[in-house]
């Protein structure tokens, strides 16, 4: 009956007679992977999770990972940063030294600043060539290279945002857009620019099409400590209520090296060498 309700995918059912069968029959392969799932299917990812880690040896052949993944990552999902480090923890303990937990782990000790723990990791994973690209970068996370900056990035939609300083007083929030030729501002924030500098007009092609705008000369604008001295920038029509003031755009991106963050909440920032 318990498997009848799992292959027609009642997983509500499945849960229901599963609780009456002798307590070792769910010890059982196949039949502790359908549990698992009918509990992951139903919602319940905590128990999915616990029962997961209690009953299944890992395997590598699917369905099963395949079932072991979506659990896990669905249940670290619903986790703070501090309860994700016991998570990770009793992973580990599931599958001793998995590397990619370890690395995952390392990388939840970085973001909550407790930097000593994961060189500890880093240091017991050595050289491992598999992942050694991880690895570099979560060690550049700890300690950036010299003339490299790590800065928050903010997620809006399906982009990423950069908070900057322009002139050395105004902060301002902006839109990476590697298909900007240039860096542009909100027209409607930054207007009374143009009693402050010089401008001129251009055309240029935006989301809304192309607009005939205002352009002018900047001073300074920081990305952290990296500076940008006379930037030109357009002042654009902009949609409001997003908290955002304008678009980085190539003519900044493309003087710099930059890679993302493994977790994406970070981006690396180095000036490209100048031949």
């Amino acid at each position: 009956m318990f498997e009848h309700a799992y292959q027609h995918k009642n997983y509500r059912q499945a849960l229901q007679l599963a609780n009456i069968l002798p307590a070792n029959t769910l010890e059982q392969v196949p039949w502790r992977w359908w549990y698992i799932e009918s509990l992951y299917q139903t919602g319940d990812i905590a128990a999915a999770f616990r029962y997961l880690l209690q009953f299944a040896a890992p395997l590598s052949g699917q369905p099963q990972k395949a079932i072991a993944d979506a659990v896990i990552s669905s249940y670290l999902q619903t986790l703070s940063s501090y309860d994700q480090i016991d998570a990770y923890q009793q992973l580990l303990d599931w599958i001793p030294e998995h590397v990619p937990y370890s690395l995952a782990l390392a990388n939840v000790y970085i973001q909550l600043e407790q930097p000593e723990r994961a060189e500890q990791i880093l240091l017991y994973l050595g050289d491992a060539a598999e992942y050694q690209s991880q690895i570099t970068a979560l060690w550049h996370q700890i300690d950036p290279p010299a003339g490299e900056h790590s800065i928050d990035v903010v997620k809006v939609g399906n982009q990423f945002a950069v908070d900057v300083m322009i002139d050395g007083d105004e902060p301002a929030r902006l839109l990476i857009d590697t298909g900007a030729s240039m860096t542009a501002l909100a027209q409607d924030r930054f207007s009374y620019l143009l009693n402050r500098y010089h401008h001129d007009t251009i055309r240029m092609r935006t989301a809304n099409g192309v607009v005939t705008t205002p352009r002018l000369v900047l001073n300074q604008l920081f990305i952290n400590d990296i500076l940008f001295e006379q930037l030109a920038v357009a002042l654009i029509p902009m949609p409001s209520g997003k908290g955002i003031d304008g678009l980085l755009g190539m003519d900044i991106l493309g003087q710099l090296n930059y890679q993302f963050s493994e977790d994406k909440k970070h981006l690396q920032l180095s000036r490209k060498k100048t031949p």
